[in-house]
């Protein structure tokens, strides 16, 4: 099945935390996971027409961050008043875009994947099987690959080559199974630390260097955890336009890598969730939290 992305939208609190280096978002006094979240699906769900005719069937919730046990999706569904769609809470990307293949048969699946870890963000797409502006083309995952990344303990050439050279030939694979080349990827999102290493690779495949601008641009802010790679995809999708490919990577620890290639096959500017408002989120500093 292949996923289609009808609309997206992203949510980061006006609070700021000093690091000594920038201002980091963290959640407000009235503010949790929660909110934030809501927050992010209220401002996607304002437009009718990002839902298809089938309307919202399912929502997924992607976060580590723990609620004492409370169904994190089933409270968000309540408070969003969607009272008769399917929840469920995941912890990493494999399980999230596994669950949503098959759940895009039954109708539009609203995904939301937040974090107040070390930078405060909520982000929410909606995905369905029907015809969208953006189209997940391909979705891979590499599993129980190790070594994965490299860590402060093994930070040696020979263990950075490995890396590289393993997930290079993952990455390799999936932009060849997407039927495309390497020159072709516009945008790359992803939630790699290191971005030294990220640009490493994508050079060894071809890849322009420019195209990690999106990443590169909201790292300069904060790390977000597990919106990371989301945030990345949303600046990636205020950048692109008809006929650009983007290639999303997300590293979850080192159990497992996902990638996916997306291609935007119409005009998005009516349907970008998150245009300009971004980049305001990301710059503002209008109360700061010392």
């Amino acid at each position: 099945m292949v996923l289609h992305l009808l609309s997206w939208c992203a949510y980061l609190p006006r609070y700021r935390r000093s690091n000594g280096k920038t201002y980091v978002p963290i959640p407000g006094p009235d503010e949790d996971i929660i909110t934030m979240s809501y927050e992010s699906c209220y401002m996607l769900r304002r437009s009718s027409k990002s839902v298809s005719s089938r309307g919202i069937r399912s929502l997924i919730f992607l976060s580590q961050n723990n609620l004492g046990g409370v169904s994190k999706s089933a409270l968000l569904a309540s408070l969003l008043k969607l009272n008769d769609v399917a929840t469920y809470d995941v912890h990493d990307f494999y399980n999230l875009f596994n669950i949503a293949h098959k759940l895009v048969y039954d109708g539009d699946v609203l995904v939301i994947v937040s974090d107040i870890a070390e930078g405060a963000a909520a982000t929410s797409l909606l995905l369905s099987s029907s015809k969208g502006p953006v189209e997940v083309i391909r979705t891979e995952v590499l599993s129980n690959a190790i070594p994965l990344v490299p860590n402060e303990k093994s930070r040696s050439d020979v263990y950075a080559e490995l890396f590289i050279k393993t997930i290079s030939k993952f990455v390799s694979d999936v932009i060849n199974h997407a039927g495309i080349s390497p020159k072709d990827v516009k945008y790359v999102a992803t939630n790699l630390k290191d971005i030294k290493y990220g640009t490493k690779m994508l050079r060894s495949l071809g890849i322009n260097d420019a195209s990690l601008e999106p990443t590169k641009y909201i790292s300069t802010l904060a790390y977000f955890g597990d919106a990371h790679s989301i945030l990345a995809l949303v600046r990636s999708l205020e950048l692109a336009n008809v006929g650009d490919y983007i290639l999303f990577m997300n590293l979850n620890s080192f159990s497992n890598f996902v990638a996916a290639v997306l291609r935007v096959n119409e005009d998005i500017g009516n349907v970008r969730g998150c245009v300009s408002y971004l980049e305001h989120l990301l710059q503002t500093a209008s109360i700061i939290s010392k």
